[in-house]
């Protein structure tokens, strides 16, 4: 199996950890309980789950006005794309 290949496999599964967490804090936002810290969704976006949390959030609505997540997440978006880039031109 190539490197990058790895690397994609991890990116499907933070990502789906991330869609876990949007969804489950929304949840938690509605029935009034305590919240899942910012900082720990931040850190779960930060490394790789940035993509499907950003989709997630404008799917449900969930975070959209805050600026903090509305500018990070396309800015981690970003630079796991090139992240990705490097690492497929690296093992061709």
């Amino acid at each position: 199996m190539k490197p990058y290949l790895y690397l994609i496999t991890y990116y499907a599964v933070i990502n789906v950890i991330g869609i876990i967490y949007i969804f489950y804090d929304k949840m938690l936002a509605a029935h009034k309980k305590r919240r899942i810290p910012e900082k720990r969704l931040l850190y779960l976006s930060l490394f790789g789950g940035a993509f499907c949390m950003y989709i997630t959030m404008l799917l449900i609505r969930h975070k959209t006005r805050q600026r903090l997540f509305m500018i990070s997440l396309p800015l981690m978006i970003i630079t796991h794309l090139f992240i990705l880039y490097i690492f497929y031109h690296a093992s061709i």
